[in-house]
């Protein structure tokens, strides 16, 4: 099938096919990566193609992408000597090993005991097209697969994992409610819907597992022909029953918002990301009525509490770490090379940010962004090749990173969760 989508041109489909054969083929099968190469470079993303040919290469698999009309776009790339280094020096190590001990070829190679250069090795992963983080020859996914269900009624979600019940929580925005899924059974049942918990189109959700509570943040679509503000609420819901317990307006003196993410603290304070008025609302444990905290001067895509006076707050250029006791706001700065643009939706956890970030060429991977006695430290590539859907698809439960990865086809397709180690 992604064989006859390459054939009528049609690359975008081509591209999800190939995807798929090499998530229900072989484990790592060289033939179906370098079909998804071939796709990857077709599609748009010439960068994911110049990542899957420096696996190939490292495995010792021999293809042509400097001759291959279908590189055409790999070729253009800054990286592409470095990867073309790579690939001769696999090439090399193959013809010796194939050569009968005694014999010497036509053409001059280095000894089987000499590694090619550190740069042909490493320099792939050292370089990027500017505006894109750090890609390199990442291992191979290390997520697995822990469920699938039917795509047709999520068509956008956001996702959350209760690690006490073992059920994972989807939002599904247009249909204004929350489903859950047992990760045992795989059993799919609505958990609350906006005719109990009036609920407006679902944009986040967070999970305080201190306390037992969910916690919802909802908006209604914008509006082109009134003067009146779109309404937007934050709503605490039980946990395990999904009873709702509250619901709490943005009051009128504080429209226009849009409330776009939700985080909670360590002591329960619950802070709330106002994507359209640019600012960091709070709610005290006790209270009923958002306050705001902190101004922002940057389109913001999402807040992660470091503790109960720090949040990260990501926005379109990068990152800004907030002091939301006097509401003081800093750009955060990468180290060396580091790129922090792109990221949409991240979570602290350990002493790392952990969120998914949207590069240069439209595509998605997954990143942790390390800390060291308080200030940045490193960036590292979790997870790439993330299929791009609508909402907020991953969720950190510990030490584990769930994604939900769509599957589309004909007749509606399915909807899988991966989970992959944060170790």
């Amino acid at each position: 099938m992604a064989l006859d989508a390459y054939a009528r041109g049609e690359y975008e489909r081509f591209h999800d096919l190939a995807w798929r054969s090499v998530q229900t083929g072989p484990p790592r099968d060289p033939r179906l990566m370098y079909l998804l190469a071939r796709a990857q470079s077709l599609s748009g993303r010439p960068h994911d193609a110049l990542v899957m040919l420096g696996r190939l290469a490292e495995i010792g698999f021999v293809s042509d992408p400097a001759t291959n009309d279908d590189f055409r776009a790999v070729r253009q790339l800054r990286q592409w000597p470095e990867l073309e280094a790579a690939i001769r020096a696999a090439t090399i190590r193959l013809e010796q090993l194939a050569r009968p001990i005694g014999t010497s070829g036509s053409t001059a190679s280095p000894p089987l005991s000499r590694r090619a250069p550190a740069s042909s090795r490493t320099s792939v992963t050292s370089t990027r097209d500017a505006g894109n983080p750090p890609r390199g020859l990442a291992a191979p996914s290390r997520a697995t697969e822990v469920l699938r269900i039917p795509l047709a009624p999520l068509s956008s979600s956001v996702l959350a994992y209760d690690r006490v019940s073992s059920r994972f929580i989807l939002a599904d925005a247009g249909q204004r409610k929350l489903v859950i899924v047992d990760e045992r059974s795989h059993h799919l049942v609505d958990l609350v819907t906006a005719l109990s918990a009036g609920f407006y189109e679902i944009t986040a959700l967070e999970i305080d597992p201190l306390r037992g509570d969910l916690w919802v943040v909802s908006a209604e679509p914008a509006r082109a022909t009134t003067n009146r503000p779109s309404a937007t609420a934050l709503h605490r819901l039980q946990l395990v029953s999904g009873r709702p317990l509250e619901r709490i307006l943005v009051s009128d003196d504080m429209l226009p918002a849009r409330l776009g993410d939700v985080a909670v603290t360590p002591n329960g304070t619950v802070l709330v990301l106002d994507t359209l008025g640019h600012r960091i609302l709070r709610l005290r444990p006790g209270t009923h009525e958002l306050r705001a905290v902190a101004t922002l001067q940057v389109d913001a895509t999402s807040l992660a509490p470091m503790d109960d006076r720090t949040v990260c707050v990501a926005h379109t250029a990068g990152m800004a770490r907030v002091d939301i006791s006097t509401g003081a706001v800093e750009e955060v700065e990468g180290v060396g090379d580091m790129q922090l643009a792109g990221i949409e939706h991240f979570r602290w956890t350990g002493n790392s940010l952990v969120g998914m970030q949207r590069l240069a060429d439209g595509t998605r991977q997954a990143v942790r962004i390390r800390f060291a006695s308080g200030h940045l430290a490193a960036m590292d590539t979790i997870e790439t090749d993330i299929p791009v859907s609508d909402g907020r698809v991953f969720a950190v439960s510990g030490d584990e990173l769930y994604f939900l990865v769509p599957l589309p086809s004909a007749d509606g397709g399915e909807v899988v969760v991966r989970r992959t180690s944060l170790h």
